[in-house]
Protein backbone atom coordinates (compact mmCIF):
# COMPACT_ATOMS: atom_id res chain seq x y z
CA UNK A 1 0.00 0.00 0.00
CA UNK A 2 2.62 2.58 1.01
CA UNK A 3 4.51 1.71 -2.64
CA UNK A 4 1.63 2.40 -4.34
CA UNK A 5 0.53 6.06 -2.66
CA UNK A 6 4.24 6.99 -3.49
CA UNK A 7 3.69 6.13 -7.29
CA UNK A 8 0.31 8.49 -7.58
CA UNK A 9 2.41 10.67 -5.43
CA UNK A 10 4.77 10.96 -8.38
CA UNK A 11 2.10 10.69 -10.83
CA UNK A 12 0.18 13.37 -9.55
CA UNK A 13 3.42 15.29 -9.28
CA UNK A 14 3.86 15.29 -13.06
CA UNK A 15 0.55 15.92 -13.66
CA UNK A 16 1.06 19.26 -11.63
CA UNK A 17 4.56 20.38 -13.13
CA UNK A 18 3.11 20.16 -16.87
CA UNK A 19 -0.02 22.07 -16.17
CA UNK A 20 2.24 25.03 -14.45
CA UNK A 21 4.16 25.10 -17.23
CA UNK A 22 1.62 24.72 -19.85
CA UNK A 23 -0.44 27.75 -18.03
CA UNK A 24 2.82 29.79 -17.56
CA UNK A 25 3.84 29.46 -21.63
CA UNK A 26 -0.15 30.57 -21.94
CA UNK A 27 0.09 33.47 -19.79
CA UNK A 28 3.46 34.67 -21.69
CA UNK A 29 1.67 34.63 -24.57
CA UNK A 30 -1.79 36.61 -23.40
CA UNK A 31 1.11 39.22 -21.89
CA UNK A 32 2.58 40.45 -24.74
CA UNK A 33 -0.30 41.63 -26.17
CA UNK A 34 0.27 41.64 -29.57
CA UNK A 35 0.46 38.06 -30.59
CA UNK A 36 1.66 38.04 -34.38
CA UNK A 37 4.19 40.69 -33.67
CA UNK A 38 5.02 38.54 -30.39
CA UNK A 39 4.80 35.50 -32.53
CA UNK A 40 8.80 34.22 -32.50
CA UNK A 41 9.75 35.81 -28.52
CA UNK A 42 6.82 33.19 -27.66
CA UNK A 43 7.73 30.75 -29.73
CA UNK A 44 11.15 30.58 -28.21
CA UNK A 45 9.73 30.99 -24.43
CA UNK A 46 7.28 27.61 -25.55
CA UNK A 47 10.16 25.50 -26.63
CA UNK A 48 11.88 26.47 -23.60
CA UNK A 49 9.33 25.70 -21.69
CA UNK A 50 8.82 22.90 -23.04
CA UNK A 51 12.36 21.67 -22.64
CA UNK A 52 12.35 22.17 -19.47
CA UNK A 53 9.27 20.24 -19.11
CA UNK A 54 10.84 17.15 -20.99
CA UNK A 55 13.66 17.61 -18.23
CA UNK A 56 10.95 17.23 -15.33
CA UNK A 57 9.20 14.92 -17.26
CA UNK A 58 12.25 12.59 -17.34
CA UNK A 59 13.55 13.62 -13.84
CA UNK A 60 9.68 11.98 -12.13
CA UNK A 61 9.67 8.92 -14.86
CA UNK A 62 12.98 8.01 -13.71
CA UNK A 63 11.97 8.41 -9.97
CA UNK A 64 8.88 6.56 -10.59
CA UNK A 65 10.67 3.53 -12.24
CA UNK A 66 12.82 3.39 -9.42
CA UNK A 67 9.64 3.26 -6.71
CA UNK A 68 7.93 0.49 -8.94
CA UNK A 69 11.14 -1.33 -9.15
CA UNK A 70 11.32 -1.46 -5.76
CA UNK A 71 8.71 -4.25 -4.85
CA UNK A 72 9.07 -8.17 -4.40
CA UNK A 73 8.29 -9.10 -7.96
CA UNK A 74 10.21 -12.03 -9.19
CA UNK A 75 13.21 -10.72 -11.31
CA UNK A 76 12.88 -11.38 -15.48
CA UNK A 77 15.44 -14.01 -16.09
CA UNK A 78 16.64 -15.10 -19.86
CA UNK A 79 18.52 -18.26 -19.66
CA UNK A 80 19.61 -17.76 -23.74
CA UNK A 81 22.51 -16.01 -22.45
CA UNK A 82 24.00 -18.54 -20.28
CA UNK A 83 22.91 -21.50 -23.74
CA UNK A 84 25.25 -19.16 -25.58
CA UNK A 85 27.81 -19.13 -23.00
CA UNK A 86 27.89 -23.07 -23.17
CA UNK A 87 27.69 -22.74 -26.91
CA UNK A 88 31.12 -20.69 -26.58
CA UNK A 89 32.50 -22.95 -24.68
CA UNK A 90 32.44 -25.44 -26.68
CA UNK A 91 33.54 -23.53 -29.64
CA UNK A 92 36.61 -22.21 -27.24
CA UNK A 93 37.31 -26.14 -27.15
CA UNK A 94 36.97 -27.13 -31.06
CA UNK A 95 39.67 -23.96 -31.22
CA UNK A 96 42.24 -24.42 -28.74
CA UNK A 97 42.71 -28.26 -30.61
CA UNK A 98 42.48 -26.71 -34.04
CA UNK A 99 45.53 -24.06 -32.71
CA UNK A 100 47.14 -27.13 -31.97
CA UNK A 101 47.11 -28.49 -35.30
CA UNK A 102 47.70 -25.72 -37.00
CA UNK A 103 50.79 -25.57 -34.88
CA UNK A 104 51.82 -28.99 -35.97
CA UNK A 105 50.99 -28.44 -39.82
CA UNK A 106 53.68 -25.33 -39.39
CA UNK A 107 56.05 -27.79 -38.16
CA UNK A 108 55.43 -30.49 -40.97
CA UNK A 109 55.57 -27.46 -43.01
CA UNK A 110 58.97 -26.59 -42.20
CA UNK A 111 60.06 -30.47 -42.54
CA UNK A 112 59.00 -31.07 -45.79
CA UNK A 113 61.03 -27.29 -46.73
CA UNK A 114 63.93 -28.85 -45.00
CA UNK A 115 63.37 -32.38 -46.46
CA UNK A 116 63.16 -30.66 -50.09
CA UNK A 117 66.40 -28.28 -50.30
CA UNK A 118 68.96 -30.55 -51.49
CA UNK A 119 71.31 -30.58 -48.86
CA UNK A 120 70.43 -33.27 -46.50
CA UNK A 121 71.27 -37.13 -46.24
CA UNK A 122 69.77 -39.70 -46.44
CA UNK A 123 69.83 -40.40 -42.93
CA UNK A 124 68.50 -37.13 -41.49
CA UNK A 125 65.85 -37.58 -44.36
CA UNK A 126 64.54 -40.72 -42.67
CA UNK A 127 65.00 -39.01 -39.08
CA UNK A 128 62.31 -35.76 -40.58
CA UNK A 129 60.08 -38.56 -42.12
CA UNK A 130 60.09 -40.23 -38.28
CA UNK A 131 58.83 -36.78 -37.37
CA UNK A 132 56.57 -36.12 -39.43
CA UNK A 133 54.78 -39.74 -38.75
CA UNK A 134 54.45 -38.89 -35.02
CA UNK A 135 53.19 -35.44 -36.03
CA UNK A 136 50.53 -37.20 -38.16
CA UNK A 137 49.55 -39.69 -35.42
CA UNK A 138 48.91 -36.91 -33.50
CA UNK A 139 46.52 -34.20 -35.46
CA UNK A 140 44.53 -37.39 -35.96
CA UNK A 141 44.67 -38.43 -31.96
CA UNK A 142 43.70 -34.98 -31.62
CA UNK A 143 40.83 -35.11 -33.70
CA UNK A 144 39.15 -37.81 -32.89
CA UNK A 145 39.70 -37.28 -28.92
CA UNK A 146 38.68 -33.60 -28.61
CA UNK A 147 35.65 -33.55 -26.66
CA UNK A 148 33.15 -31.50 -24.78
CA UNK A 149 30.25 -32.79 -22.62
CA UNK A 150 31.10 -35.86 -24.02
CA UNK A 151 30.51 -34.97 -27.95
CA UNK A 152 32.70 -35.39 -30.58
CA UNK A 153 34.30 -32.03 -31.99
CA UNK A 154 36.80 -32.72 -34.81
CA UNK A 155 35.71 -36.47 -36.29
CA UNK A 156 33.06 -34.98 -38.51
CA UNK A 157 30.11 -35.96 -36.86
CA UNK A 158 29.05 -32.62 -34.95
CA UNK A 159 26.37 -30.29 -36.76
CA UNK A 160 24.19 -28.97 -34.51
CA UNK A 161 21.28 -26.44 -34.40
CA UNK A 162 22.02 -23.37 -32.24
CA UNK A 163 18.34 -22.72 -31.62
CA UNK A 164 18.82 -18.84 -30.34
CA UNK A 165 19.17 -18.41 -34.23
CA UNK A 166 18.47 -21.43 -35.89
CA UNK A 167 21.87 -21.65 -37.90
CA UNK A 168 23.56 -24.87 -38.17
CA UNK A 169 27.38 -25.06 -37.23
CA UNK A 170 29.11 -28.02 -38.62
CA UNK A 171 32.63 -28.77 -38.02
CA UNK A 172 34.40 -31.24 -39.90
CA UNK A 173 37.21 -34.20 -39.56
CA UNK A 174 40.27 -32.61 -39.74
CA UNK A 175 42.57 -35.92 -38.89
CA UNK A 176 45.53 -36.39 -40.69
CA UNK A 177 43.09 -38.83 -43.27
CA UNK A 178 40.69 -36.53 -43.77
CA UNK A 179 43.49 -33.80 -44.30
CA UNK A 180 44.86 -35.79 -47.35
CA UNK A 181 47.95 -35.64 -45.33
CA UNK A 182 48.39 -39.28 -44.91
CA UNK A 183 49.10 -42.43 -48.29
CA UNK A 184 50.05 -46.26 -47.74
CA UNK A 185 53.87 -45.15 -49.08
CA UNK A 186 53.72 -41.82 -47.46
CA UNK A 187 58.08 -42.60 -46.70
CA UNK A 188 58.72 -43.65 -50.23
CA UNK A 189 57.15 -40.93 -51.37
CA UNK A 190 58.51 -38.39 -49.49
CA UNK A 191 62.00 -39.19 -50.11
CA UNK A 192 62.07 -38.30 -53.73
CA UNK A 193 61.95 -34.76 -55.03
CA UNK A 194 58.69 -35.04 -56.74
CA UNK A 195 56.42 -36.50 -53.89
CA UNK A 196 58.62 -33.96 -51.34
CA UNK A 197 57.25 -31.55 -53.47
CA UNK A 198 53.42 -32.36 -53.92
CA UNK A 199 53.39 -33.06 -50.37
CA UNK A 200 54.39 -29.42 -49.76
CA UNK A 201 51.00 -28.71 -51.26
CA UNK A 202 49.20 -30.77 -49.52
CA UNK A 203 50.14 -29.61 -46.17
CA UNK A 204 49.65 -25.93 -47.13
CA UNK A 205 46.15 -26.83 -48.32
CA UNK A 206 45.88 -28.78 -45.01
CA UNK A 207 46.77 -25.37 -43.12
CA UNK A 208 44.09 -23.18 -45.15
CA UNK A 209 40.89 -25.62 -44.35
CA UNK A 210 42.35 -25.61 -40.81
CA UNK A 211 42.45 -21.68 -41.38
CA UNK A 212 39.01 -21.56 -42.35
CA UNK A 213 37.76 -23.46 -39.69
CA UNK A 214 39.11 -21.43 -37.46
CA UNK A 215 37.64 -18.29 -39.10
CA UNK A 216 34.15 -19.67 -38.62
CA UNK A 217 34.51 -20.85 -35.01
CA UNK A 218 35.71 -17.26 -33.78
CA UNK A 219 33.07 -15.31 -36.08
CA UNK A 220 30.74 -17.46 -34.36
CA UNK A 221 32.02 -17.03 -31.30
CA UNK A 222 31.72 -12.97 -32.06
CA UNK A 223 28.64 -13.46 -32.56
CA UNK A 224 27.29 -15.03 -29.64
CA UNK A 225 29.32 -12.47 -27.42
CA UNK A 226 27.46 -10.06 -29.27
CA UNK A 227 24.00 -11.70 -28.23
CA UNK A 228 24.64 -12.05 -25.18
CA UNK A 229 25.70 -8.46 -24.61
CA UNK A 230 22.07 -7.00 -25.74
CA UNK A 231 19.74 -10.37 -23.24
CA UNK A 232 21.54 -9.12 -20.70
CA UNK A 233 21.13 -5.00 -21.60
CA UNK A 234 17.49 -6.02 -22.06
CA UNK A 235 16.76 -8.21 -19.28
CA UNK A 236 18.38 -5.45 -17.57
CA UNK A 237 15.84 -2.82 -18.79
CA UNK A 238 12.84 -5.38 -17.57
CA UNK A 239 14.16 -5.56 -14.26
CA UNK A 240 14.86 -1.88 -13.90
CA UNK A 241 12.35 -0.08 -15.62
CA UNK A 242 8.23 -0.29 -15.00
CA UNK A 243 7.68 3.43 -17.33
CA UNK A 244 8.36 3.42 -20.79
CA UNK A 245 9.86 -0.20 -20.99
CA UNK A 246 9.38 -0.25 -24.58
CA UNK A 247 10.86 2.56 -25.09
CA UNK A 248 14.36 1.97 -22.86
CA UNK A 249 14.30 -1.63 -25.08
CA UNK A 250 13.73 -0.61 -28.54
CA UNK A 251 16.85 2.07 -27.83
CA UNK A 252 18.88 -0.60 -26.78
CA UNK A 253 17.83 -2.61 -30.16
CA UNK A 254 18.97 0.28 -32.29
CA UNK A 255 22.14 1.01 -30.27
CA UNK A 256 23.33 -2.88 -30.76
CA UNK A 257 22.29 -2.50 -34.40
CA UNK A 258 24.24 0.47 -34.86
CA UNK A 259 27.17 -1.30 -32.86
CA UNK A 260 27.55 -4.58 -34.95
CA UNK A 261 26.67 -2.32 -38.44
CA UNK A 262 29.87 -0.32 -37.72
CA UNK A 263 31.54 -3.17 -36.61
CA UNK A 264 30.99 -4.77 -40.59
CA UNK A 265 31.54 -1.32 -41.84
CA UNK A 266 35.03 -1.45 -40.50
CA UNK A 267 35.24 -5.05 -42.00
CA UNK A 268 34.50 -3.89 -45.48
CA UNK A 269 36.94 -0.93 -44.75
CA UNK A 270 39.79 -3.99 -44.24
CA UNK A 271 38.81 -5.44 -47.86
CA UNK A 272 38.40 -2.88 -49.94
CA UNK A 273 42.09 -1.19 -48.72
CA UNK A 274 43.56 -4.14 -49.46
CA UNK A 275 44.46 -4.79 -45.35
CA UNK A 276 43.54 -7.67 -44.78
CA UNK A 277 42.79 -10.09 -48.43
CA UNK A 278 40.92 -12.87 -47.38
CA UNK A 279 37.81 -12.08 -48.87
CA UNK A 280 36.59 -15.81 -47.70
CA UNK A 281 37.00 -15.42 -44.29
CA UNK A 282 35.69 -11.77 -44.29
CA UNK A 283 32.81 -12.19 -45.33
CA UNK A 284 32.16 -15.41 -42.50
CA UNK A 285 32.57 -12.54 -40.39
CA UNK A 286 30.04 -9.89 -41.87
CA UNK A 287 27.83 -13.25 -42.36
CA UNK A 288 27.88 -14.31 -38.46
CA UNK A 289 27.04 -10.35 -37.50
CA UNK A 290 24.16 -10.02 -40.45
CA UNK A 291 22.97 -13.43 -38.40
CA UNK A 292 23.40 -11.31 -35.14
CA UNK A 293 21.69 -8.44 -36.13
CA UNK A 294 18.62 -10.64 -37.45
CA UNK A 295 18.46 -11.80 -34.23
CA UNK A 296 18.18 -8.19 -32.16
CA UNK A 297 15.62 -7.16 -35.13
CA UNK A 298 13.22 -10.09 -34.44
CA UNK A 299 13.81 -9.45 -30.86
CA UNK A 300 9.73 -9.41 -28.67
CA UNK A 301 8.55 -7.85 -25.90
CA UNK A 302 5.12 -9.43 -24.15
CA UNK A 303 5.06 -11.57 -27.72
CA UNK A 304 5.57 -8.66 -29.94
CA UNK A 305 7.81 -6.98 -32.15
CA UNK A 306 9.32 -3.48 -31.28
CA UNK A 307 10.98 -2.81 -34.97
CA UNK A 308 7.57 -3.52 -36.99
CA UNK A 309 7.43 -0.04 -37.40
CA UNK A 310 4.11 0.06 -35.14
CA UNK A 311 5.85 1.36 -32.11
CA UNK A 312 6.54 5.14 -30.99
CA UNK A 313 6.87 6.47 -34.52
CA UNK A 314 10.23 4.42 -35.39
CA UNK A 315 9.92 2.91 -38.67
CA UNK A 316 10.26 -0.74 -39.40
CA UNK A 317 13.87 -2.02 -39.32
CA UNK A 318 14.69 -4.76 -41.30
CA UNK A 319 17.81 -6.34 -43.20
CA UNK A 320 15.45 -5.01 -46.51
CA UNK A 321 14.96 -1.47 -44.88
CA UNK A 322 18.36 -0.89 -43.79
CA UNK A 323 19.76 -2.49 -47.23
CA UNK A 324 22.48 -4.84 -46.19
CA UNK A 325 19.88 -8.36 -47.00
CA UNK A 326 21.82 -9.25 -50.08
CA UNK A 327 25.36 -9.21 -47.88
CA UNK A 328 24.67 -12.68 -46.88
CA UNK A 329 24.56 -14.38 -50.05
CA UNK A 330 27.81 -13.01 -51.09
CA UNK A 331 30.54 -16.02 -51.46
CA UNK A 332 34.05 -14.64 -51.66
CA UNK A 333 33.48 -10.62 -51.77
CA UNK A 334 35.56 -8.82 -54.54
CA UNK A 335 36.99 -5.16 -53.86
CA UNK A 336 34.38 -4.08 -55.51
CA UNK A 337 31.62 -6.05 -53.29
CA UNK A 338 33.49 -4.68 -50.52
CA UNK A 339 33.55 -0.50 -51.45
CA UNK A 340 29.72 -1.02 -52.34
CA UNK A 341 29.17 -2.91 -48.88
CA UNK A 342 30.85 -0.12 -47.14
CA UNK A 343 28.69 2.33 -48.66
CA UNK A 344 25.54 0.10 -47.35
CA UNK A 345 27.01 -0.33 -43.76
CA UNK A 346 27.53 3.57 -43.51
CA UNK A 347 23.77 4.70 -44.77
CA UNK A 348 22.66 1.66 -43.05
CA UNK A 349 24.14 3.37 -39.73
CA UNK A 350 22.46 6.75 -40.49
CA UNK A 351 18.90 4.93 -41.09
CA UNK A 352 19.81 3.56 -37.27
CA UNK A 353 20.76 7.01 -35.90
CA UNK A 354 17.70 8.98 -37.57
CA UNK A 355 15.38 6.23 -35.66
CA UNK A 356 17.44 6.70 -32.73
CA UNK A 357 16.79 10.29 -32.50
CA UNK A 358 13.47 10.21 -32.28
CA UNK A 359 13.91 8.30 -28.70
Amino acid sequence: MQKNNGITLVVLIIIVVVMLILLSVTVNIAIDGNLFGKAEEAVNKTNKKVGTLQNDVDYYTNLLNKISGTGDSTEFKDIRSNILLDWISLLQTAEGTLNETHSMLSRLNELMFRLNNGTETDISKNYMIDEIEQLLIEITRVSTETEFNEIKLLDGTFSKVVNIDNTTITIGNYSADALNLTTANLREELLTEEGAQKYIGIVEKASYTISDARTMIGSNQNKFEELISFFEAKTDIINTYKIDTEKYIIKQQLESIKQILSRNKEITQMGKEGIYNDGKALQMQIKTMIEAINVIINEEYNGVKLLDGNHLGINEISLETLGISEHSSIDTPTTDDMQNMFQEYNTAIQIVERELSKL
